[in-house]
């Protein structure tokens, strides 16, 4: 499990360098509104992430774990891979120099299914099988967060126009 949350914590500090450098270049200001919400959906996912990971983790040395290992494994699998999704948006991004509607379609194209993603890791039976109910909702609350994010990059991509 340990390599599980070292694996997690690398792929987030990648996410979150490659963001940084986009959102930095960015001179069309309804680019960079659409770059600050890919950056703010990273850090979503980096506090999701964290709350999987400290679900799993006793909280005394050899206590029980609030979440198991394969629901873990699961969850953390699936925001890693929205993660990498991300990510693959963002690189996208990078060629960018201006807003207009054939890149808000590039964008929306790599944006769907990542918000479809988060919609079934909310969905999933991983989520709803876990038998701590504060546990639980903990973890829903952290992934409605990344919705959220991501439903505001594409509001800023739809009040671009």
């Amino acid at each position: 499990m340990e390599t599980v949350r070292k694996y997690v914590l690398i792929r987030l500090l990648v996410g979150m360098f490659v963001l940084t450098a986009v959102a930095a270049k960015c001179e069309d200001k309804d680019l960079k509104k659409v770059a600050d919400g890919l950056d703010d959906t990273v850090a979503a996912l980096s506090a999701a992430q964290k709350v999987v990971i400290t679900a799993n983790t006793p909280a005394t040395p050899g206590g029980p774990k609030l979440l198991s290992d394969d629901a873990t494994i699961k969850i953390g699998g699936a925001l890693i891979r929205v993660n990498e999704a991300v990510i693959k948006g963002v690189e996208a991004t990078r060629e960018i120099a201006k807003l207009d509607e054939p890149s808000r379609q590039q964008i929306i194209k790599i944006l769907d299914p990542i918000v479809k993603a988060v919609g079934d890791i909310l969905a999933s039976p991983d989520i709803a099988g876990i038998p701590n109910e504060g546990t639980r909702t903990g973890i829903r609350i952290a992934i409605e967060a990344v919705r959220t994010n991501l439903t505001a990059v594409q509001a800023a991509i739809a009040l671009s126009k």
